[in-house]
């Protein structure tokens, strides 16, 4: 693992001094392939460079003859990972009005829309109903697992352990196995999280009458 890990940062580091070669000089012939190829690396070894990612969008923005709708999506996806960053909005913002009309960016949208006004169980359903477009990135579940969880365990102390089940989308077995790897204290049908500055009652400052 650890040698994956150093083979990540190098590549990383590499990719990062070809973005900057690109952004001065816009020598795409050469770079779009190289850092397209990066992309794909990305998924495959669940690695991220978002600067790779958004150099590659910023080409496709001056060069529509390059775009590649699968790269596009990959980049998309990838960027949801990192939530609750603003990545998705980063690289949206790079996106031509055509390839916001392509049907695959259109449901990674939905999927975004879902996903950042919280509403997780419709985001689940439409998640199942996609998951050939979804399982192009490994990993994407768990990673929205783990936002959720941290979205979650700041807002709430306690919370009803079928809601928690329901909201992270899990068999009860894999549920439990999350549970005892994150040594969350619970009863019959509750879950308490670890205590955090943003889950604590905070007492109220009453203001004095002069």
């Amino acid at each position: 693992m650890a040698s994956q890990t150093t083979k990540g940062e190098e590549r990383v580091a590499q990719m990062a001094a070809l973005v900057e070669k690109v952004q001065y000089t816009m020598e795409v012939a050469d770079s779009l392939p190289t850092l397209e190829e990066f992309v794909a690396e990305q998924v495959k070894d669940q690695i991220y460079h978002l600067e790779t990612n958004l150099a590659v969008l910023k080409i496709y923005q001056y060069h529509p003859e390059s775009v590649k709708i699968p790269v596009v999506v990959q980049i998309l996806l990838k960027s949801l990972m990192a939530l609750p960053a603003n990545h998705f909005s980063l690289c949206a913002f790079q996106l031509s009005k055509a390839i916001l009309r392509d049907p695959q960016v259109e449901t990674v949208f939905k999927i975004a829309d879902l996903l950042e006004t919280a509403d997780f169980l419709k985001f689940w359903a439409l998640a199942d109903s996609q998951a050939e477009l979804l399982d192009i990135v490994p990993g994407f579940a768990d990673a929205v697992r783990e936002h959720i969880i941290g979205l979650l365990s700041r807002t709430y102390q306690t919370i009803n352990k079928k809601l928690l089940q329901d909201t992270l989308h899990l068999p009860l077995d894999q549920l439990n196995t999350v549970i005892n790897e994150r040594g969350w204290k619970r009863t019959v049908d509750s879950i308490t999280f670890d205590a955090n500055e943003c889950n604590q009652p905070r007492a109220k400052k009453l203001a004095q009458r002069v």
